[in-house]
């Protein structure tokens, strides 16, 4: 039987009640760096502000790495318990689904199937229990991939409700990666929720695993608006001077990783420059040193746009806002994305927004930017040109922005995450 840390459900009317005296475990661990936060960090630190300011009558048991739990210091709330796995935690457990290799394809495989005792057994012989999961009315597992065994011991040992958060589905598609598409189908398979941030990514989890739509909610993420304050600009000018930014420059935001399509980005870059227009870009985001981030530096220098580029690393939250305001646009031409955190802030901020067509992109973007096609170098130089060159289609653009997100709010957020967590609930309740 489950253990039920509150009895509220839905109302004789059908509304959903507030989850009082409800215990909700969220695994928000990470391996961030000190200078690294990856996009899931970013969602569950907006997730965990939405949630525990707005329902206050449910507690929320957060469990953190050492490596990240800094990052949430400023998650100050009564309702809220944080739990820091130490080193030996993650040591004594497989990190990553990447590291698990046959074993642990043939595990996933036998937990597709719900097999439950078998999850028992081999838990007596290897612990893979979290700290007080035995008292969680359901779980949100939102780190993708990371300990990849402990949310499926948790769903069939503690028989804990499990709530899982697909971001995206880049490496199915691109990769082709056969452990991860065995990992991606049993967490789908075995959750009472799957939950992605848009259309597209529903669409094509229900099509691959035959999954019913029922079983999949759409709630995309959003930035944590309360960190920009739009109504002011006056700090944008120093952002300016003290990171030296050029007078007129495009901002991308971004991981270095493939996917991002930064080497197109430099040859349309390239392909202006032969025209006569020089364009600037500014960089931020992790300055990895993997045969990536070396791959682009060397496409700078052949391609001859080392005055053209710059790229600041890991920057402050308090001066990104700076940074967008200054920019004549953002860019974000990549190959694969889930909903891109950067265009919410860009909307939000007044920056335009050129976006890659790929993928749930247009989805999220609707009328408020333009679009590229990301494997089309002269179409990435073409729109580039357009809004590099005409003022009147930006200031246009900045106005469709803020409409695009003029609904989007913590509290908003939070009521919608509010209502799949008690759906999840009262369904398992009744299976």
């Amino acid at each position: 039987m489950r253990k039920y840390a509150g009895q509220r459900g839905l109302s004789k009317n059908g509304d959903f009640q507030n989850l009082d005296n409800r215990n909700i475990g969220i695994l928000a661990f990470t391996g961030d760096e000190e200078t690294l936060e990856t996009g899931v960090t970013s969602f569950n630190k907006v997730l965990l502000q939405s949630l525990c300011r707005y329902n206050y009558h449910t507690h929320f048991t957060v469990y953190l790495s050492e490596k990240n739990a800094d990052r949430y210091s400023d998650l100050q709330y009564s309702n809220v318990t944080k739990i820091v796995l130490k080193k030996d935690f993650f040591t004594s457990k497989l990190l990553h689904f990447r590291y698990i290799k046959l074993t642990g394809i043939v595990a996933f495989c036998i937990f597709s199937m719900k097999n439950k005792h078998l999850a028992a057994i081999l838990n007596k012989f290897y612990d893979f229990s979290l700290p007080d999961a035995d008292r969680l009315d359901a779980i949100i597992y939102t780190v993708y991939g990371y300990l990849p065994f402990i949310p499926l011991f948790m769903r069939f040992n503690a028989d804990i409700p499990l709530i899982s958060v697909i971001h995206d589905i880049r490496h199915l598609i691109y990769s082709r990666m056969i452990g991860v598409d065995i990992y991606t189908r049993c967490l789908a398979v075995t959750s009472e929720t799957v939950c992605v941030p848009s259309l597209f990514i529903r669409d094509q989890l229900a099509k691959r695993y035959e999954i019913p739509l029922s079983k999949i909610s759409i709630l995309f993420s959003i930035p944590d608006f309360t960190l920009f304050d739009r109504s002011s600009s006056e700090n944008a000018p120093a952002i300016k001077n003290e990171y030296h930014l050029p007078e007129d420059f495009l901002f991308f935001p971004s991981t270095i990783v493939e996917t991002k399509n930064h080497i197109t980005l430099m040859k349309a870059l390239k392909v202006l420059k032969d025209k006569g227009t020089i364009v600037h870009v500014i960089l931020t985001g992790t300055m990895g040193y993997n045969h990536v981030f070396e791959d682009i530096k060397k496409a700078i220098c052949q391609l001859g746009l080392s005055e053209q580029i710059r790229h600041l690393g890991f920057v402050p939250d308090n001066d990104i806002a700076g940074i967008y305001r200054s920019a004549t646009a953002l860019i974000m031409p990549t190959l694969g994305e889930s909903f891109s955190i950067p265009i919410w802030e860009a909307f939000y901020l007044g920056t335009p927004v050129l976006s890659s067509n790929a993928f749930d992109m247009v989805e999220q973007v609707g009328e408020a930017g333009l679009f590229c096609d990301p494997t089309d170098i002269n179409d990435i130089a073409d729109q580039i040109y357009k809004i590099w060159t005409d003022a009147d289609l930006r200031k246009e653009l900045v106005k469709r922005g803020y409409e695009r997100i003029k609904d989007l709010t913590l509290d908003t957020y939070a009521q919608k995450w509010q209502k799949l967590i008690e759906k999840t609930i009262s369904k398992s309740r009744s299976q």
